[in-house]
């Protein structure tokens, strides 16, 4: 009665509502009072636009960059390349590897109506003709403004001045000796598809895995590639220079060249080809001009007495097997199975 008489009665009274306001509080409506775990939509919207925000700052933080080229210059990036212009169609392959497909190229035209790994971009891609390797239309390419130039160290050096005063140019050394999976990451670094250069690379390592398990049957089959030189009698022998992955017991198809024949980049005469003689011959020529080359071909008694000639042998390879790049080393791997893994 006391305490009651000292006001403690008030305060008493306001620390029981308080007890109840909170026990209310705790008690959600319609949930048997559990407490509701899940954040609410607009936290896990947050979240997702805080991590998208974080991964375009990380693809921004790339940029710029420095890139030292084949002249031992340093080239400031300024910004992720969109519009790349080459100086060699050979490079054409490896930015369409990169789903970047360059603005113009030196013999677009021609490459891309001819080479077989190339047509199936000519149909979505628009890449401009920007003339001949060694004398790009220079005019043609300050009018395309692209963002990066990629040229050949000694190939371009002559031009380079010119190309430097239209965009930022990278110069590529074309003639270090580089595997095909090695050059395709030279050019993603330029590019930033550093991962997107490492997924093709194990997809297509994958697909060569395969073809050597399946080739393994032909192990004691020798294997060569003949390139017609054009006259219609001489052939350059491409076993150890374009196509050394198709020989690679490691890394490559596996297959067996003819003995240790090197040509060093000379022509051989069809009498040459018979030191080779060959079980299985690959004969490489633009495929628009295959009939006719193969006509001309069996009309020599010197090829019809060669063994692959004989065993009905030898298949036709499109010219774009020698750029040594992805798309045409996937091609050539295609191809082998296609018709070694019978």
């Amino acid at each position: 009665m006391q305490l009651f008489r000292n006001g403690t009665k008030g305060k008493m009274h306001k620390l029981m509502l308080g007890l109840a306001l909170l026990l209310s509080a705790c008690s959600s409506p319609g949930n048997g009072g559990a407490v509701n775990s899940s954040p609410p939509q607009s936290t896990q919207q947050t979240t997702e636009a805080s991590a998208a925000a974080n991964a375009q700052q990380a693809k921004q933080q790339q940029w710029p960059r420095t890139y030292v080229d084949a002249t031992g210059k340093e080239v400031v990036i300024a910004k992720q390349p969109q519009r790349v212009a080459v100086t060699h169609f050979g490079m054409m392959e490896y930015f369409f590897a990169l789903e970047t497909p360059p603005i113009a190229s030196t013999l677009a035209e021609r490459m891309l109506g001819s080479f077989e790994t190339l047509k199936p971009y000519a149909k979505t891609a628009t890449v401009k003709d920007i003339g001949e390797v060694t004398t790009p239309n220079l005019e043609l390419m300050t009018e395309l403004e692209p963002d990066l130039i990629v040229a050949f160290s000694g190939t371009h050096n002559d031009v380079y001045e010119d190309l430097s005063h239209i965009s930022t140019v990278a110069m590529i050394n074309n003639t270090e000796e580089r595997t095909w999976a090695e050059t395709l990451r030279e050019y993603a670094k330029l590019i930033g598809k550093e991962q997107l250069a490492e997924d093709y690379i194990t997809k297509l390592e994958a697909l060569m895995a395969e073809a050597r398990e399946k080739l393994a049957t032909k192990k004691d089959k020798t294997v060569t590639f003949l390139r017609a030189s054009g006259d219609g009698s001489t052939f350059y022998v491409l076993d150890d220079n374009d196509v050394s992955y198709a020989f690679d017991e490691k890394s490559g198809l596996g297959l067996k060249p003819p003995g240790q024949y090197k040509l060093e980049g000379d022509v051989v005469s069809l009498e040459g080809i018979t030191v080779l003689d060959p079980d299985y011959i690959f004969l490489v020529d633009y495929l628009d001009n295959m009939d006719t080359t193969l006509a001309e071909l069996n009309k020599s008694k010197v090829w019809q007495s060669l063994k692959a000639v004989k065993a009905n042998h030898v298949y036709p390879l499109d010219v774009s097997i020698s750029t040594k790049g992805p798309l045409a080393v996937e091609y050539t791997t295609k191809e082998l199975l296609r018709v070694l893994a019978e």
